[in-house]
């Protein structure tokens, strides 16, 4: 029979109750804890110590006699940079006159802080290793299924180093070899650590022949699950033998973004390239397969089942290369295919790679090879520049870090946040934090009997947006004509696009609405670049939804100011395509410098970040600009062919037709498209050809008329959501009039039934000003790639229109 007691499995206990209780404790003394975070200085990690010091100041401040004895905290980086980093956040956190170094030895140092808590730092690379060259002995041996059985086998012996940092921590620290810590944690993401192996059995099932056997994937599976097992087993050592806990901070790998049809998981997500589905589905198969092994060895796994929050937030800096693309161009220079000369993206130090805003090329999709004259083209090779060059970095206002996941834009973010949703890892580490002080709770607890904590966004979000929403300097960023829209660490060039599609947009307005009048009147000073962008951004009105709607009546002539924007060679074309028509003399002269280098360099940002923009030119062409990475193929161009040489290789070997090979590359996988037509895609790749697929839409109501179909077939599909997107100025402005039309239905009166459309903020006239962000998001619903939560009719349906 249900009674009272029953109701108290819905209600989590009070932390702080009972840390006041621990604290006071008579059978457990807190202030003897010794804990390890692995991965201590990250996101989870770090956050996992920030709440443990803080809690030992709250337990210190409730205990009624002070003991003799002091917290140790344990905690590793990947090296001493990122530990000096971390130490940063906590002197700003809880300042820098509470911490004494009392220990110094080169990677490894020790602070106590508040004279009671001992900090020990240390550097850890946590690399698993085979105990055999792999590649030598299989040589050695004949048969393949031998082969399998002997990579199965060394997998098993894979060796990784927690267990033995452990080991080598007790003894010194004095710890006898049957003390215990009370908690040990990792914020390391173990699958990006069984990553390093993964790559090279990869290329060894390549090299020695076993992958054409492997179709349905085997083989490779049960090698890579058995070095999953060796590290899992590693973390089960350390339970069995070393800790009280063992918490693994862990993920879906796709931050939940999948769902359940017919008994399998089904990946949906937007924020990588669709055509990398495969990869997603194996990333997602060896995450639950780690989740099992935690299980088997009785680990606590913490699952994150979202994107997770921001950790810090950079100012004022020049941004790193993605580590993907980095690793192309050192490749691609120890080939001699590079083209410009490396040490130009070097940092100061000569570690990182920098983003570079190189001059872009024009490149040849199409045979006869023309130049833009319809002269007859030789291939060369392509020059972006070297140390004599001056090339300038790209610099950002703000780079939001979060976690494993690198560096996102603003408007990253946000588009990701309001799809994928986010859980902050001031809540995860939380989580984590409470079952090490205090146990699981006993009312409600976290983890279930498999020692899991599946955890999904939450409404501690809420705190999140107001961060992002709240501040006026993110506003002015997000609705700037000059600022970069997308970095690259998301991996979707195809998203990227579509943000840069939304900054070339604003910058477009805004430069057709500055006034001649006010430049004369206002511009009485030397004005440096930063204010001539600042000018720009106060004495133009911000780009409405309501304008781009307008815009989309003639795409034609849009297409045409924008054809134009990219073709201005000189500070006279700039001052013409303002509009202004007085001399260009003393300061107002000055203020057209700075605005042709700062329209040059907002454009060139774009294609040095690797996504290309493609347009009709003024002979009625299309023309692709691009910088030295090609995203949507992933290729590094070292010569001016190496485009077109790509893509009739693929139409060859895939059998296709050459247009729809290039408008599916241009819709699918991410360029900026500002040609007056709409491009509407419904292939996912195209290995299995491209036959009607690929759609060119002359005309708004056609489209219209092409989504709703689509949106119909879509409807009586029992399946998965039929993929589609589209591109081009025509499907841009038609997929912001469907927006537009659908917030035009807010109504005050139905108060929290508006949904999503209250996201969207209001000037004083009640428009709609654009936030690339937030109008990606939409997107992502509308091309069905929402998060399934059980909740989405919250959100626009599939479909551009209502």
């Amino acid at each position: 029979m249900l009674s009272k007691d029953n109701f108290t499995s819905y209600k989590h206990q009070s932390f702080f109750l009972k840390l006041k209780e621990l604290a006071v404790s008579s059978s457990t003394n807190p202030f003897n804890f010794k804990m390890i975070f692995f991965g201590g200085t990250g996101a989870v990690g770090g956050q996992a110590v920030i709440e443990i010091i803080s809690s030992f100041l709250y337990m210190k401040d409730a205990q009624i006699s002070r003991t003799n004895t002091n917290p140790k905290l344990v905690i590793t980086g990947i090296n001493r940079s990122q530990i000096d980093q971390f130490c940063g956040k906590l002197f700003q956190i809880f300042g820098k006159q509470k911490f004494e170094e009392i220990e110094n030895n080169g990677d490894e140092s020790t602070l106590l802080f508040d004279q009671f808590i001992e900090l020990h730092f240390k550097t850890l690379m946590a690399v698993p290793k085979f105990h055999v060259d792999l590649d030598e002995a299989l040589k050695k041996i004949d048969n393949n299924e031998d082969k399998v059985q002997y990579l199965i086998k060394e997998a098993s012996k894979t060796t990784s180093p927690f267990e033995a940092f452990v080991k080598k921590t007790k003894q010194e620290l004095g710890l006898g070899p049957h003390d215990r810590f009370r908690a040990v944690f990792s914020g390391i993401p173990v699958p990006s650590v069984a990553t390093y192996h993964f790559e090279s059995i990869d290329r060894l099932l390549i090299k020695h022949g076993i992958t054409q056997q492997d179709a349905d994937k085997n083989i490779e599976r049960s090698i890579k699950k058995e070095i999953l097992k060796g590290l899992a087993e590693d973390f089960g050592d350390i339970k069995e033998n070393h800790s009280e806990e063992v918490l693994m901070a862990h993920t879906t790998s796709v931050g939940g973004m999948y769902q359940i049809i017919n008994g399998e998981p089904i990946i949906k997500l937007g924020y990588a390239h669709s055509s990398l589905g495969d990869l997603l589905k194996e990333k997602q198969f060896y995450a639950n397969e780690l989740t099992i092994q935690y299980s088997n060895f009785n680990l606590k796994s913490l699952v994150t089942a979202s994107a997770i929050g921001i950790d810090y937030i950079y100012t004022s800096s020049t941004l790193p290369l993605s580590s993907g693309v980095s690793r192309k161009y050192r490749l691609a220079a120890e080939k001699n295919k590079l083209p410009f000369d490396l040490k130009v993206t070097f940092d100061k130090k000569g570690e990182r790679l920098l983003n570079k805003i190189f001059p872009f090329q024009s490149l040849p999709v199409s045979h006869p090879v023309t130049d833009t004259k319809g002269n007859p083209m030789t291939k060369t090779e392509l020059d972006f520049g070297n140390n004599k060059d001056n090339i300038p970095s790209l610099n950002v206002n703000y780079a939001l870090r979060s976690g494993e996941n690198g560096l996102f834009s603003l408007d990253n973010a946000y588009a990701l946040y309001l799809n994928m949703k986010i859980a902050s890892q001031e809540e995860l580490a939380h989580v984590l934090v409470s079952n090490a002080l205090l146990g699981d709770d006993d009312q409600k607890p976290w983890f279930d009997k498999h020692g899991i904590c599946y955890y999904t966004q939450t409404d501690n979000s809420s705190l999140i947006f107001a961060l992002l929403n709240n501040r006026k300097e993110f506003r002015k960023y997000q609705t700037s004509a000059f600022t970069v829209k997308a970095f690259q660490e998301l991996g979707s060039s195809k998203h990227q696009a579509e943000l840069h599609t939304h900054g070339l947009f604003i910058l477009m307005h805004k430069l057709k609405n500055l006034s001649s009048q006010n430049i004369s009147s206002m511009i009485t000073s030397k004005y440096k670049e930063q204010e001539v962008k600042d000018f720009v951004d106060t004495n133009t009105p911000n780009l409405l939804l309501e304008d781009i709607v307008s815009y989309g009546k003639d795409t034609e002539t849009l297409s045409t100011a924008f054809s134009s924007l990219l073709s201005i060679k000189s500070v006279g074309e700039m001052a013409k395509y303002t509009g202004y028509t007085g001399e260009l003399t003393g300061f107002v002269k000055v203020f057209f410098n700075g605005l042709y280098a700062a329209v040059s360099q907002t454009v060139r940002a774009i294609t040095s970040l690797g996504n290309p923009i493609i347009f009709r030119n003024k002979n009625g062409n299309d023309e692709i600009l691009a910088g030295p990475y090609f995203a949507p193929l992933d290729l590094v161009l070292d010569t001016n062919f190496t485009l077109i040489e790509t893509i009739d290789k693929l139409c060859k070997e895939n059998k296709l037709d050459r247009e729809a090979l290039i408008n599916w590359l241009v819709c699918n996988n991410g360029f900026v498209d500002l040609r007056p037509q709409a491009i509407l895609n419904t292939a996912k790749t195209f290995e299995q050809g491209l036959d009607d697929h690929i759609s060119v839409i002359e005309d708004a109501d056609q489209f219209r008329k092409q989504v709703q179909q689509l949106k119909l077939k879509n409807r009586r599909n029992t399946q998965e959501n039929i993929h589609f997107n589209s591109s081009g100025l025509l499907a841009y402005c038609g997929r912001i009039t469907g927006l537009y039309e659908q917030l035009e239905q807010f109504d005050l009166s139905l108060g929290t039934y508006n949904g999503w459309k209250a996201l969207f903020p209001i000037d004083d006239k009640f428009n709609h000003i654009l936030i690339p962000g937030l109008v990606e998001a939409m997107r992502h619903y509308s091309e069905g790639l929402g998060k399934i939560t059980g909740t989405e009719f919250l959100y626009p349906k599939y479909g551009y229109f209502d």
